[in-house]
């Protein structure tokens, strides 16, 4: 059918999703580069630049599913990269451009701002910071409505303020109507049944909320060095996950290179929590969709009911962990068996 229609379907999936592949690519390329700079080490930024390129969970959302989260992400690695090297316009730049992609980083602006003023001491340098993001990204939305109301020959100025605010103020809830939609892997899943679709700002009033108790923190911490900026800014991401009503599991690709950064700075453990991130949305999408709908109509026609419950799939990820861990544990039992031995020979 694709063919008589002269469209090549694969081929059109693959110019679509070539900009959200080169964005994985260049995250890659900008994580070995973050992480060497700040933490000068070739193995944990050789570790981060291919753990971040196989991850089949950042392969299915970029190159399978086709979401286009690492293109936003990619600007907010950026603007931290120059965060951290004090390149405050460049970093407002780029969160705006974040922005405009998708509206979760504009949550960053009063924490990075708040950072400048930390490190810094200088209150003049935050408030340019917080101008040139918010008015580059308001007068750019702006422009854009104005353009398409006088293509359309509808009234521009008061339609483009109109649908602006409504971006921002509405879409915040997130329904246009400013209605509460509660899905995905929030925790506010449990308010549903009580909430559905009434108009209170549940998202709003809780995210503020977490900003507010995370900035108090912010402004009692006496030293602000790499570690601070890139665990403040980290922080930020789960406190959007913890209060907004809609967490897709492709909003997870958000906070992975943060984790990754932070990890060779840090401690390894964060390396688990990085997979444990990965593992979570990737096993949702397992369970919840027909794993024939990731697959493209040129080679699929219909969907063809492969469905894994999440009972089956719990049990076959704890026996393998636990047949894992036996194999680790029988040959980690030998190394300690052989130390002994080779002890006693030594002692004899």
């Amino acid at each position: 059918m694709y063919k008589r229609q002269g469209l090549n379907l694969p081929i059109l999936d693959l110019i679509i999703k070539t900009p959200i592949i080169l964005s994985d690519i260049l995250i890659a390329l900008l994580l070995y580069r973050i992480i060497k700079s700040v933490s000068r080490g070739e193995k944990a930024a050789k570790y981060a630049y291919t753990t971040w390129l196989l991850n089949p969970y950042v392969i299915w959302m970029s190159s399978i599913w086709g979401m286009f989260d690492a293109i936003p992400t990619l600007f907010i690695v950026l603007s931290t990269y120059y965060l951290l090297q004090n390149k405050i316009y460049k970093s407002a730049l780029t969160l705006s451009i974040a922005t405009l992609y998708k509206l979760y980083p504009i949550i960053l602006l009063p924490i990075n701002a708040l950072l400048i003023i930390k490190r810094e001491r200088k209150i003049k340098k935050a408030v340019k910071y917080f101008i040139i993001s918010t008015g580059i990204i308001i007068l750019v939305i702006f422009i854009a409505y104005f353009v398409f109301a006088l293509y359309f020959g509808q009234e521009p100025i008061s339609l483009s303020v109109k649908l602006t605010y409504n971006l921002f103020v509405k879409r915040a809830s997130p329904d246009w109507e400013g209605k509460n939609i509660i899905a995905g892997l929030t925790p506010l899943i449990i308010l549903q049944n009580k909430l559905g679709a009434t108009n209170i700002p549940v998202s709003p009033i809780l995210l503020s909320t977490g900003l507010t108790i995370m900035m108090i923190k912010l402004v009692r911490n006496k030293e602000i060095t790499n570690d601070t900026i890139l665990s403040y800014i980290t922080a930020t991401h789960f406190i959007i996950y913890m209060t907004y009503t809609v967490v897709n599991p492709q909003y997870f690709i958000w906070v992975l290179p943060l984790l990754l950064i932070l990890s060779a700075r840090k401690n390894t453990i964060i390396k688990y929590l990085h997979w444990i991130i990965s593992l979570i949305p990737l096993l949702t999408i397992i369970c919840g969709y027909d794993l024939s709908y990731h697959i493209s109509p040129y080679f699929i026609a219909e969907y063809q009911g492969i469905r894994i419950s999440s009972e089956t799939l719990a049990s076959s990820i704890a026996l393998t962990i636990f047949y894992i861990a036996s194999i680790k544990l029988i040959f980690l039992k030998e190394k300690v068996h052989a130390k002994v031995g080779s002890y006693d020979v030594q002692v004899e």
